[in-house]
């Protein structure tokens, strides 16, 4: 009777036991089951609407300053963007390793930027092929303005008085509240986007020549130029401090490698003898060449290591 009864007695320990384990291990499933729906919702949440996503996207979005005609031809993989996605070791064998592509194995560009793109098309038609396509970046560059200055130049800037000026300006700045909608957008679908927006550089490097009629500018047609162009690059660099974007300045890092590095040397201030380097494309002299490009990439390249920086 004594055994039996401590028989019992174990049995019934041990039924206890595992109905306590059990319930444990119920509670424990559940819990892990909740957390991964969640974990599940977290990581697709945002591709929930078939939008593009991998590891790391790069979008280029804007004028030719960042695309490869210019700089070599059509898919060269020579320009600004192309060589930020991947160094072309052959040509640039001093910056080997330092794209996206060996930060991020599987970086990916997705470039929209177009040849003579003005702010108006830019905000019509590349910003809505960039929502067709669903996209998600990690980083995105944007290069415009420059077509728009130069057209004023050539259809106005001769007979324009300071209202025209004025509102030149003022339409430029109803185009930054547009970009600004955009910008917000973007920052919506990833709270982590990079955003680089370039300035505009100044090919004559302040010599003030007009290219359509091959001769230098009058002295007051020379003032509104450099006047549209400071007030241009001033509402950039403010709608950047903004908007929390990080301007790239290539107007500062190009002067001297326009019309002073091949003449005009002794007249022109930014002239620089130990690097007279040509950046600029011999015959459409608003794009950059090669070695334009290169420098633009190189610019973008420390940017975004500078912010990749801040994120660790």
């Amino acid at each position: 009777m004594n055994i039996y009864i401590i028989a019992c007695k174990k049995y019934e320990i041990s039924d206890n036991f595992f109905k306590l384990t059990m319930s444990i291990m119920s509670v424990a499933i559940f819990f892990l089951l909740l957390n991964g729906c969640t974990l599940t919702q977290s990581l697709f949440s945002k591709e929930s609407d078939n939008s593009v996503k991998d590891s790391f996207i790069y979008v280029a979005l804007g004028d030719s300053i960042l695309i490869d005609k210019w700089a070599g031809g059509e898919d060269c993989n020579c320009g600004a963007s192309s060589l930020l996605l991947e160094n072309l070791n052959d040509k640039f064998p001093y910056y080997f390793g330092k794209d996206l592509l060996t930060l991020f194995a599987d970086a990916k560009l997705i470039s929209l930027a177009k040849d003579a793109a003005l702010f108006e098309g830019f905000l019509d038609d590349q910003i809505d092929e960039f929502k067709s396509k669903k996209i998600i970046p990690d980083l995105v560059t944007i290069s415009i303005g420059g077509n728009d200055l130069v057209q004023f130049l050539k259809t106005k800037l001769h007979e324009s008085n300071k209202p025209e000026l004025n509102i030149f300006i003022a339409n430029f700045e109803q185009n930054l509240l547009e970009l600004e909608k955009f910008i917000t957008y973007l920052n919506s679908q990833n709270e982590d986007i990079i955003i680089f927006l370039l300035n505009i550089y100044d090919p004559t490097d302040g010599l003030g020549f007009d290219f359509t009629r091959n001769e230098f500018l009058s002295r007051s047609n020379n003032l509104k130029m450099y006047f549209l162009l400071n007030q241009l690059n001033t509402k950039l660099a403010v709608f950047s401090a903004k908007n929390n974007l990080q301007l790239i300045d290539i107007h500062s890092h190009f002067l001297g490698h326009g019309l002073s590095a091949v003449k005009y040397k002794d007249i022109n201030p930014f002239y620089d003898p130990g690097n007279d380097t040509f950046w600029y494309h011999p015959q459409v002299i608003i794009d950059v060449n090669g070695l334009g490009a290169h420098e633009i990439r190189k610019l973008l390249y420390d940017a975004l290591n500078t912010q990749l920086d801040k994120m660790d």
